[in-house]
């Protein structure tokens, strides 16, 4: 078993705040976390998080769970804004977490115009279709596909995905031929036109990509019920464009933007705001 010291670090709140979709709840403390093929049974007492898992490469989790950044300067600087600084006590131990781009990829293209629970279940048909089968602690669990042989229209539908199984078709297509190889060495505009080119991938879904697979921690994804708060809380609810909520968010924010999202988001879902 890992023990890892965590500060400013809630496991419920990390988790449940719309970042990540492969897990399992036990209690609010209590989870089991899948990232590709690592199952991680975790459970944070205080300052401890305690982890049992298939990969007991300590860096790996800290670097996974963003445990070596100072999450309370970031908090420092989002609470000049007084809207901020309220939102922010409702979700002040999130992290974001630092995920596979490619389970990010596809995670995300499956979540366009669903519910998280619709999403979990999609993933999870996915990974037992085509991922490998893992045994952990006398449970059956499936990692995220690294799929050799490119499935049919009709394979992908079985999970479903509805529209999406030829936008899931294309990026898996991509993936496989390298088209993602070099991203990460790319710059922040050459990385969105690559995403941007992939069937099904618009604004959102590839701020999406580029804050939780990228870590570029200065994207904003907007989706209908960001952009409604957004309103709400900073335009005295009048309707406004993306771009001028992506420049208010930047005016408000700078390069913090993407912890501010999900400030926001945890404290939408969690009925606070």
């Amino acid at each position: 078993m890992l023990e890892l010291e965590v500060k400013d670090f809630n496991l419920k709140q990390t988790l449940e705040c719309g970042q990540v979709f492969r897990f399992g709840k036990i209690s609010d403390t209590e989870y089991i976390i899948l990232n590709k093929s690592n199952i991680a049974h975790c459970i944070q007492k205080d300052s401890k998080l305690f982890i049992t898992s298939n990969n007991e490469d300590k860096s790996f989790w800290e670097n996974y769970f963003d445990l070596n950044t100072d999450y309370r300067y970031i908090k420092e600087v989002l609470s000049k804004d007084k809207i901020m600084k309220q939102i922010i006590t409702y979700g002040n131990g999130i992290h974001i977490l630092r995920q596979d781009f490619e389970e990010m990829v596809i995670s995300f293209i499956m979540s366009q115009n669903k519910q998280i629970p619709q999403i979990k279940q999609c993933i999870e048909l996915y990974c037992k279709k085509f991922g490998e089968k893992i045994s952990f602690q006398n449970k059956e669990y499936f990692s995220f596909p690294n799929i050799k042989n490119i499935p049919t229209l009709e394979e992908l539908k079985e999970c479903k995905v509805g529209f999406r199984d030829k936008y899931l078709l294309d990026a898996i297509t991509k993936i496989n031929d390298g088209y993602f190889n070099n991203i990460k060495i790319l710059s922040e505009k050459e990385q969105e036109e690559k995403l941007l080119l992939v069937k099904g991938i618009g604004p959102k879904v590839c701020n999406c990509i580029m804050l939780f697979g990228l870590n570029n921690t200065k994207r904003f994804p907007i989706d209908v019920w960001i952009k409604r708060k957004m309103q709400d809380l900073y335009f005295e609810g009048k309707e406004v464009s993306n771009l001028e909520i992506e420049n208010k968010a930047k005016e408000l924010f700078g390069d913090f933007k993407g912890f501010a999202q999900q400030y926001l988001f945890y404290a939408g879902i969690s009925k606070v705001i």
